[in-house]
Order: C-alpha cells, then sequence, then structure tokens
C-alpha cells in the first residue's frame, strides 16, 4: 500500500505525509510496520484541508475486485481505477 497525504491549499502539489509499506525504512521488511491512526499536524492544518491519493496492490482477483466494488460503492472515493498489475488506485477526501 502506497498512501500519500495532500492539503488542499498546498500550490506545489508535493504531498504531506509519502507512507509506503514496501519501503524498508519504516519497518515493512520486518514487520514492524503499522499504519498511524492518528496524525498530528501542523498549525493551519485540519482534515477539511486534506486529501489521499493511494494504491493498493493485491495479487488475489477475489479480495480486488471485492475491494473494488466496496470502495465503489462507498461514495466518498474519486478517481477509482483497477490496473492490470493488480493495484487499484483512488483519491479520497476531495
Amino acid at each position: 500500500m502506497v498512501n500519500k497525504t495532500y492539503s488542499v491549499k498546498s500550490k506545489d502539489g508535493k504531498p504531506l505525509i509519502d507512507n509506503d509499506t514496501k519501503k524498508k525504512y519504516n519497518g515493512a521488511s520486518n514487520g514492524t510496520h503499522f499504519w498511524n491512526l492518528a496524525i498530528k499536524t501542523d498549525a493551519g492544518y485540519n482534515k477539511c484541508f486534506l486529501y489521499n491519493k493511494g494504491t493498493f496492490y493485491c495479487k488475489d482477483k477475489k479480495v480486488q475486485t471485492a475491494l473494488y466494488n466496496q470502495m465503489k460503492n462507498d461514495g466518498t472515493i474519486t478517481n477509482l481505477k483497477k490496473h492490470k498489475d493488480g493495484s487499484i488506485t483512488y483519491t479520497w477526501g476531495i
């Protein structure tokens, strides 16, 4: 999973947070990686100014299809796409 958090106010288009569970530096290689459930932001940012772009990688076609359908029916996900390599990309929050 790759998840990038952006500010709608940002003019440079760079993510505030870049979280890639496959990269070794964040603990993914030794099983210690976990998702931050609460993220402290700098002054001036709150959740109404943030959005996420993410990519899920899934080899199991049944799981991929179930996840895609659930996200499609969610109503808050935009730019949802299923790719031949087994990945699903999406935008959430805008």
